[in-house]
């Protein structure tokens, strides 16, 4: 048997696992500095849709403080409105989790 073959077999095994081993290394962390990037553009996103929602709930306090004074001629109803805000605000944190 040649054992010089063998030790350079040996030898590339062990290479290639610490080859493999860096690889993983770096793509765990270009995936971390990737999401790094990623996460705070979807919470601009956020941030604007959860205004947009709550924009719409002052809309129905306005409504439903037109209503208590009798004065709200227009045919919607603060309910239907806040709902509406309510389900903006859900749908935008449910398609993240």
């Amino acid at each position: 048997m040649n054992y010089k073959n063998y030790d350079n077999i040996t030898n590339t095994c062990s290479e290639h696992k610490n080859t493999k081993k860096n690889n993983n290394t770096d793509n765990i962390e270009t995936y971390l500095k990737n999401l790094d990037i990623t996460l705070p553009n979807l919470e601009k996103i956020g941030a604007a849709l959860v205004s947009i929602g709550y924009s719409i709930f002052l809309s129905a306090a306005n409504l439903d403080i037109a209503d208590a004074l009798d004065i709200n001629n227009s045919e919607i109803s603060p309910f239907s409105i806040f709902l509406s805000g309510q389900k903006l605000i859900y749908n935008f944190i449910n398609s993240f989790v």
